[in-house]
C-alpha cells in the first residue's frame, strides 16, 4: 500500500531516529521503506544494515558505490522511482535521512485522507523544527490547515518534505514531465508540490506528526555565495515555469514574483547578479511600484545598516548595464 521513500547520505548522527520513525508506524495496511545510502563515507550504510537485519519486512536498502546525487542527468531520481515501483505500493510518503517522525498513526492518518478523498492529490501535515546548530525545538511556522492549491504554494512553499504523502502514479508522470534536473535546480521538492497541486486539491492536516531539522545545509544557513545564487536562479526558474505552462490566476503570479524579489532583489543586487536584479527592477516597473518600495521591501530582510548600505552601493554600481527603459532609479 505504502512505500516509504529515503534518501541518506553522511547522516550518522540522525538516521537512527529516521529509522525508528518508520518502523514504529501502526497500520492496518501492509508498507516498506526504501532507503537510500548515496555513498556515504561515515557509519550511515552500517545504521541502515544494522535495521535492515533486525526489520527486514519494512527495511528495504540501497547502497551505493559512488554517489549518484552529484551525476547529471538525474539518476538518483530514477533509481528511486524504480526501487518504489518495484514494491507495488499505491502511495508514496517522504522522510529524508535527517527528518523523522513523531507520530506512530502518521501514515494511517494520510492514507485515510487520500483513500476518502481521490480528488485530492497530496496530503501534508504540519512539522515542528529542530534547529540543530542551538539544539532547540521550533514550533511549526505555518500553521495552515485545510485545503490549498498551486495559487498558495506559487508563492510560499510552505511544505517540508518529510509531511508529505502522495499517489505513485503522480511520481511516474512527474518523472515523465521532469526526467532530469534539465533545469539544472539546486532542489527538486518545490517542483514536485507544484505540479503534484496541478494534478488535484493539496490538504494539509492539523496533526503536527514530525520534525523537520534545520542545519547547516539549509539556503538560510548558506554562507557559499555561488550556492546562494544557484539556489536564487532555481527559483525563479521553477516559477517561470510553471507560471508559464500552468493556468495560474494572474493575481498569483504577480504575488509569486513579488514575493520572490522582495526577498532576493537586496542578493542579486550585492552579487552583480545582473538578469534577476533588472527583472526584479522591471517587474517592479511594469506593476506600479515606485523604486523606493524596492528598497523597503528588500530593508525588511536586512537586519544590519551596512549590510543595507552595501545594498544601495551595489545597486549604484550596477545601475549603468540596467535597461535604461525599466530604471525608475
Amino acid at each position: 500500500m505504502v512505500s516509504i521513500h529515503c534518501i541518506a547520505y553522511n547522516q550518522e548522527k540522525y538516521i537512527r531516529d529516521t529509522l525508528d520513525g518508520f518502523v514504529m508506524q501502526k497500520t492496518d495496511f501492509p508498507f516498506v521503506a526504501v532507503v537510500h545510502d548515496d555513498a556515504s563515507t561515515d557509519n550511515t550504510a552500517s545504521i541502515i544494515r544494522e535495521y535492515a537485519e533486525k526489520y527486514p519486512d519494512i527495511i528495504k536498502p540501497i547502497f551505493e558505490t559512488e554517489n549518484q546525487y552529484r551525476k547529471p542527468g538525474g539518476p538518483l531520481q530514477k533509481i528511486m522511482l524504480q526501487a518504489i515501483n518495484a514494491t507495488g505500493a499505491k502511495y508514496v510518503a517522504y522522510c529524508e535521512g535527517d527528518d523523522y517522525w513523531t507520530d506512530p498513526l502518521k501514515l494511517q492518518k494520510q492514507v485515510d485522507f487520500l483513500e476518502s478523498h481521490p480528488d485530492y492529490s497530496f496530503v501534508c501535515c504540519n512539522a515542528d523544527y529542530y534547529i540543530q546548530k542551538y539544539e532547540t525545538l521550533r514550533e511549526c511556522q505555518y500553521k495552515k490547515k485545510g485545503t490549498f492549491g498551486i495559487e498558495y504554494l506559487i508563492y510560499r512553499n510552505c511544505i517540508e518534505t518529510c509531511t508529505v504523502m502522495t499517489s505513485v502514479k503522480y511520481l511516474n508522470s512527474f518523472q515523465l514531465e521532469f526526467p532530469s534536473n534539465e533545469f539544472n535546480l539546486s532542489f527538486g521538492d518545490y517542483q514536485l508540490w507544484l505540479y503534484l497541486s496541478t494534478k488535484g486539491k493539496c490538504m494539509r492536516l492539523s496533526d503536527t506528526m514530525a520534525i523537520y531539522r534545520l542545519n547547516s545545509g539549509g539556503v538560510s544557513n548558506l554562507t557559499d555565495n555561488v550556492k546562494k545564487i544557484k539556489w536564487m536562479r532555481s527559483i525563479i526558474t521553477v516559477i517561470d515555469y510553471f507560471s508559464t505552462n500552468y493556468k495560474i490566476e494572474e493575481e498569483a503570479k504577480k504575488r509569486s514574483y513579488f514575493t520572490f524579489f522582495r526577498h532576493w532583489a537586496f542578493f542579486a543586487a550585492t552579487v552583480k547578479d545582473i538578469t534577476v536584479y533588472e527583472r526584479a527592477i522591471k517587474f517592479y516597473a511594469e506593476n506600479g511600484y515606485f523604486w523606493t518600495k524596492i528598497f523597503l521591501k528588500c530593508a525588511r530582510h536586512i537586519q544590519h545598516p551596512k549590510k543595507f548600505w552595501a545594498f544601495i552601493n551595489a545597486h549604484n554600481r550596477i545601475k549603468p548595464v540596467i535597461t535604461k527603459s525599466y530604471d525608475p532609479a
